[in-house]
């Protein structure tokens, strides 16, 4: 496991929600940049110290190895259109920390001869550097962290295809156009890490195919681990200009149509059912094989469909007047 240190001065309000980083491969010049070469080497499970301004704002855990992605719509064109991007698992710090404190401004991979920062997008940490940023963090967060991106599998890849699929309830069978993925994974999935997948599938699906002002917020614990929220009826909170979607997540290994919700969700949903600039969706997968292999369906239940739906009471909490 190898740390760095990333300097997000110009990107940091976009890299930090979305949860990746992002460098050319080259200089614009086409020239050699020692930054954008460590872009490459970055692989799954390393950690990441998030520099803006001076300090420490996030930690994160690289979910994937460091792969070629274009350009994002929202950066200028100082830079070439050839990437690299990572894609992480990021906490927030509450209190910003001042790492240059810590670190001997004479460390010459870092600082620069009169003490500051180099101009760098990234920085590959040395065993010493890396124990000193890892004492300033607590002990919690990095647990969370590297606990909740261990698993040995896979987080399923999207691709579109076209079949059909028959669901338990004897409905008539329903083509899905590109509404279906497969997913990449070689390793046995436990019952318990069913749900975990669906998310981590719908968010890079969301992120793969919306428009890329899409602002795509995860919220629920499996996507954002120890800073994460399952008490807000809904896993993924998309932003566009003045407009929001609210999305949950319904994974199950079954084709059947129904699912469950919370008496949480089912109050947030209709709390903003008749807002003009807001709306809530259910993303439904479907059939997630236990063994890895294979293909799961999806399908988006709109805020028309769920308005109609009939929900059904299957339990009541019980008080006893003493």
């Amino acid at each position: 496991m190898a740390s760095f240190l990333v300097s997000q001065n110009k990107t940091y309000r976009v890299e930090i929600p979305s949860e990746f980083l992002w460098s050319p491969q080259q200089s614009k010049n086409g020239s050699r940049n020692a930054g954008y070469e460590l872009m490459a080497i970055v692989k799954k499970g390393d950690i990441i110290f998030h520099a803006y301004n001076q300090k420490i704002h996030a930690i994160s855990v690289a979910l994937t190895d460091s792969y070629k992605f274009p350009k994002p719509r929202e950066y200028t064109s100082e830079w070439n259109n050839d990437g690299w991007r990572v894609d992480c698992k990021t906490h927030i710090l509450k209190t910003a920390i001042n790492y240059k404190e810590y670190l001997s401004k004479k460390d010459s991979n870092l600082f620069a001869s009169n003490g500051s920062l180099k101009q760098q997008y990234l920085f590959e940490l040395n065993v010493d550097q890396s124990k000193i940023m890892l004492h300033l963090i607590p002990e919690n967060i990095i647990n969370a962290l590297i606990i909740g991106t261990s698993k040995n599998y896979k987080v399923p890849k999207l691709k579109p295809i076209k079949d059909s699929l028959k669901h338990d309830d004897g409905c008539k069978t329903r083509e899905y156009e590109s509404k279906a993925f497969f997913y990449d994974k070689s390793l046995t999935v436990i019952k318990d890490d069913i749900g975990y997948l669906g998310e981590c599938a719908a968010l890079e699906y969301l992120r793969a195919t919306l428009d890329p002002d899409c602002k795509i917020i995860p919220v629920s614990s499996n996507l954002r681990n120890i800073d994460g929220n399952d008490a807000t009826g809904y896993d993924i909170k998309i932003e566009l200009n003045d407009y929001i979607t609210y999305v949950d997540v319904k994974t199950s290994t079954g084709t059947d149509r129904s699912f469950w919700m919370s008496a949480n969700e089912v109050r947030f949903f209709r709390s903003i059912k008749n807002n003009n600039n807001e709306s809530y969706e259910i993303f439904r997968i479907y059939g997630m094989p236990k063994s890895g292999e294979g293909t799961a369906y999806f399908e988006i239940f709109k805020e028309k469909d769920l308005i109609h739906a009939e929900c059904l009471p299957t339990s009541y909490k019980v008080d006893i007047q003493r």
